[in-house]
């Protein structure tokens, strides 16, 4: 199952930006100069009422990976470029919805830019 990297907004006062710089590095080992919003979604309304804030981070650089905690644990972390990524939506490979979402909204705002 492929996922963007995402995490819950589980720290107090932390804002959904700071979740999703704090969660790249964690999951991914990477930082962004640059973030731009692309998308809210409500992946299940009338059950839940969490809301998904997805973002466009540019300017990627390594900067490691902390010890894994939890469910970083598992994870293992592929990346995909995003003409492939695209090509995975459209072709049934990647499903999750976030991850749909997030994967044609960056491609609009990117084609807007």
């Amino acid at each position: 199952m492929w996922e963007l990297p995402a995490g819950l907004c589980d720290i107090e006062g932390e804002s959904p930006l700071e979740t999703a710089r704090r969660e790249l590095v964690e999951e991914t080992g990477l930082e962004a100069d640059h973030w731009r919003p692309v998308v809210e979604t409500v992946p299940s309304p009338g059950f839940s009422t969490e809301r998904v804030h997805i973002y466009l981070a540019t300017g990627l650089r390594e900067v490691g990976r902390p010890e894994a905690e939890h469910e970083e644990v598992d994870m293992e972390v592929a990346r995909m470029p995003l003409p492939e990524a695209i090509d995975a939506v459209l072709d049934g490979r990647i499903v999750n919805g976030i991850a749909v979402s997030g994967i044609l909204a960056a491609t609009t705002v990117l084609g807007r830019a």
